[in-house]
């Protein structure tokens, strides 16, 4: 469940009901503390069925596997809501009065319960063999071979009056979308050393709305101590754009951003929407790191990581504001339309493609343990990442600029526990 603040809107009183400059017609804006807080109760289902099958077959070992998943939501927004229809019906009857006090008000005359559906589905299969090459003077060259199906369909339902847009503090348009992807993949490890090993690996992917891509990654693994181990990776990925960032339908609600014009961080209406023109992601990634048994209870791991990519996608309502040279029709503020002052009045935060992203960091994981003769044993964990740079470049050409530290990326993120047993 989650509460909201109450409802509020611009609202006509007819200068027959209005008790504070009797005979005008004014326009006010209120808050409809009358109602109470906007509440939404959330439940889920979700329901997972998986069957598969392996064996072997001479020095292999296969797998078969197909599987069917659904989650299917309802969002009911049980108090604190209503249309601006009904609003100003009982402004105009006398009934409510934002300009004074409403002793015979009942609130219940003009709630709205509100409804939003939400259901996915996939539906998958995978088979796949793992096993011995061939063998060299320096070890056994292993491969893993496999092939993948998935069905991905997605549909989300508003009630009619909320897919009208006359619900107060909340909207949408229900929407639908649907894919299949085919994918194989190879994987091998080679011993070139009996401490070092080479890993090679390609993946095949075809979408039904996106077409194919092959992503190839190289890895090496050396131990140069029985205690040290080194290793390298670098690869390519792709990600086509989740089913609700391409068809979904316009979907209201509330975001607190900072607001660089005015100086303020403040709560202001967005407008989300699908964009079925979306282009997939695709990334180049590189690791190096060490994973070292120090001493006999001290083990530690630190990895570089690199990461650039093309075209992520975002919606997020900072980002627009803070790009809005750039995409000037989706901060809509009062100055817009002749006001006086410059406050947000709407975000249309449309899911929309990052030009370009470029990250680096370090990763530690590190443990301790120590044993006690009546107190039992310990182990004492600690992992951190450091966040060095999150270089964005909104469109091509823009320039980048980097966020680490700023926007919900925070320069430093660690956690540790203390186990006992």
């Amino acid at each position: 469940e989650r509460d909201l603040a109450a409802s509020f809107g611009t609202f006509a009183v007819p200068g027959a009901v209005n008790t504070l400059y009797p005979g005008e017609d004014v326009e006010v804006r209120y808050r409809l503390n009358e109602l109470g807080p906007r509440t939404d109760e959330f439940e889920t289902d979700s329901y997972n069925l998986l069957a598969g099958f392996n064996g072997f077959l001479g020095d292999w070992d296969w797998e078969l596997a197909a599987g069917k998943s659904k989650i299917d939501t309802l969002n009911t927004g049980k108090s604190g809501y209503t249309t601006e229809a009904d609003v100003e019906a009982a402004i105009a009857s006398g009934e409510l009065n934002p300009l004074g006090t409403s002793p015979g008000f009942n609130p219940q005359s003009i709630s709205y319960t509100t409804t939003r559906e939400g259901e996915s589905e996939l539906s998958q299969a995978d088979f796949k063999v793992t096993g011995a090459l061939l063998e060299t003077r320096h070890g056994v060259v292993q491969a893993a071979l496999g092939a993948e199906y998935r069905d991905e369909r997605y549909s989300e339902q508003f009630d009619p009056v909320t897919e009208s847009g006359d619900i107060l503090g909340i909207g949408g348009v229900s929407g639908d979308g649907g894919r299949d992807v085919s994918a194989a993949y190879a994987e091998f490890s080679i011993p070139l050393l009996s401490n070092l090993e080479l890993q090679l690996a390609g993946r095949y992917d075809d979408y039904s709305d996106f077409g194919n891509t092959f992503n190839p990654k190289l890895g090496i693994r050396w131990l140069p101590r029985d205690n040290l181990l080194l290793r390298a990776n670098a690869g390519t990925g792709f990600k086509a754009p989740a089913l609700h960032e391409l068809y979904s339908n316009e979907i209201v609600s509330f975001e607190k951003v900072f607001d660089p014009v005015v100086g303020e961080l403040v709560e202001v209406p967005t407008v989300a929407s699908g964009n079925p023109d979306l282009q997939a992601e695709e990334s180049e990634n590189y690791t190096m790191g060490l994973v070292w048994d120090v001493t006999r209870d001290w083990d530690l791991g630190i990895d570089y990581w690199r990461i650039e990519n093309e075209n992520a996608v975002t919606s997020a309502a900072q980002f627009y504001v803070n790009n809005t040279n750039l995409y000037p029709d989706s901060v809509l503020r009062v100055s817009d339309l002749g006001g006086p002052t410059d406050d947000i009045i709407v975000i249309f935060t449309e899911f929309q493609n990052v030009a370009a992203q470029k990250l680096w960091g370090i990763d530690l994981d590190t443990g301790v343990d120590w044993r006690t003769d009546k107190a039992g044993q310990y182990r004492f964990t600690l992992a951190g990442t450091y966040l060095g740079a999150f270089e964005q470049e909104p469109v091509e050409g823009a320039g980048f600029v980097d966020l680490a530290g700023k926007d919900g990326r925070p320069e430093w993120r660690a956690q540790s526990a203390l186990l006992w047993n």
